[in-house]
């Protein structure tokens, strides 16, 4: 009839779409995706963390391998400074680890096993800050593997030496520093530099070259935060405890290596604050030097020590 608008034909209604079972299961459970995507990339980081430890382990060497790895498994070993600055951190870590952690293999295998442990630590970290950098989690882990399986990386990571523990502190140093400035409020900002403080000074006892990223990290945060220490000025004696704490392993070892240890194997005197002090400082190399005997004087010609 003239006036009446058609009724529409009704359409049949098609298939129900198909569910994924992982989404049936995080319905069933109430979790929302996000978690669930967040829980699936912290599984791939530890399965990327444990892969890595395990070619690590497999390709340990059985003994004492170059340069200072013999010096530093004695030190842990006998609880006593291996050469200026002396490293204590990995001192007195791989006294415990050595010990009381893996009473297994030779002293040597022991420490390259907790370097390994560093290692895969720093894998992790990696891992997880470029998987929260990217958004990505199989380009985090592709990046992560191949800085582990980097020659010079693999090499230190089955290696009785710092440089495994050393890259395990940049590794999470830059993890907070990511956090940190991604961080919506002050408080979690100040939270952060906390933690970075401990960080940072708890780096600076186990290799002084980490100085190179402590320094520029730590400017970057003391500015960024200027207008809350303004307000909140007692925060700065936080981080000085914080750099105490982290420093501290230098006194400990002191402490425990005059008691405990056995001063043949020490690499010099330390029971004095004197002789602590220029240890610490690599007055004996000169402390700016890298290497010893080097006389600045010859254009670059190895010379004699003063």
């Amino acid at each position: 009839m003239a006036g009446l608008t058609p009724t529409p034909a009704r359409r049949r209604p098609g298939p129900a779409p198909v569910e994924e079972p992982h989404a049936r299961a995080e319905r069933a459970r109430g979790d929302p995706p996000r978690a669930a995507g967040a829980r699936g990339a912290q599984g791939a980081v530890a399965a990327c963390a444990a892969a890595v430890l395990a070619l690590y382990v497999h390709t340990l060497p059985p003994t004492v391998v170059g340069g200072d790895s013999g010096e530093i498994v004695v030190a842990a070993w006998k609880l006593v400074y291996a050469h200026p600055p002396g490293y204590p951190l990995i001192t007195l870590l791989g006294h415990v680890f050595c010990h009381g952690v893996l009473p297994l293999g030779e002293p040597a295998w022991r420490m390259g096993v907790l370097s390994a442990l560093f290692g895969a630590a720093t894998a992790a970290l990696l891992a997880h800050l470029l998987q929260e950098l990217t958004g990505c989690v199989r380009a985090a882990l592709a990046a992560t593997l191949l800085y582990t399986l980097s020659p010079l990386v693999w090499q230190y990571a089955t290696t009785p030496e710092v440089f495994a523990l050393n890259n395990m502190f940049a590794a999470l140093i830059l993890k907070l520093l990511v956090s940190f400035a991604l961080a919506p409020a002050d408080a979690e900002r100040l939270k952060y530099a906390r933690w970075g403080a401990l960080a940072c000074s708890l780096a600076l006892s186990n290799q002084h070259t980490i100085a190179l990223l402590v320094l520029p990290v730590a400017l970057y945060v003391a500015v960024s935060l200027r207008r809350p220490l303004s307000q909140h000025p007692a925060e700065l004696l936080v981080w000085l405890a914080a750099l105490c704490v982290g420093l501290s392993p230098y006194l400990v070892l002191a402490v425990l290596g005059g008691r405990y240890g056995d001063e043949l194997y020490s690499w010099g005197d330390t029971s004095s604050w004197d002789g602590l002090v220029k240890h610490v400082l690599r007055q004996e190399y000169g402390t700016f030097d890298l290497i010893s005997g080097f006389d600045r004087t010859t254009a670059g010609t190895p010379g004699r020590a003063p």
